[in-house]
């Protein structure tokens, strides 16, 4: 519930952040409620599928592989890192669209796709590398 409130709050301060604010989003974004439960598997299940970490694990980021969790993991890491250069990115897109930049949305998305990989990567390392062994233990 915690990381619905937080991305709801992410897209109401997106909204008012944009050149042309929709007012009435601002509003909708504002009353909306988080439900006591979210299924993400099948959101889980897309991403995996479109990016398979086991294909691409090759190519994760050194920054994630070179990131101690024993000594650096404050519940702030890789995965979070990526989750939030890829909204930046998604925000950055909107943001050239509204202001004529649409030449520059090729790049972006580029690199969106790109956050988006490093993150399900970053995922796979923080599972494997962190969460798995605190379960064996």
């Amino acid at each position: 519930m915690e990381t619905v409130e937080r991305e709801l709050q992410v897209l109401a301060d997106a909204e008012r952040e944009r050149f042309a604010t929709n007012s009435y989003v601002l509003e909708v974004l504002r009353a909306a409620k988080a439900p006591y439960e979210v299924d993400m598997s099948i959101h889980d299940a897309a991403i995996t599928t479109a990016y398979p970490p086991d294909e691409l694990e090759a190519n994760t980021a050194a920054e994630t592989l070179g990131f101690d969790y024993e000594h650096d993991y404050q519940g702030d890491g890789p995965v979070d890192w990526w989750s939030e250069a890829q909204l930046l990115l998604c925000r950055f897109m909107r943001e050239a669209e509204d202001k004529g930049l649409a030449s520059t949305l090729p790049e972006l998305e580029q690199l969106r796709e790109r956050a988006t990989v490093q993150m399900v990567l970053a995922e796979r390392d923080y599972e494997r590398r962190y969460a798995e062994p605190r379960l064996q233990a």
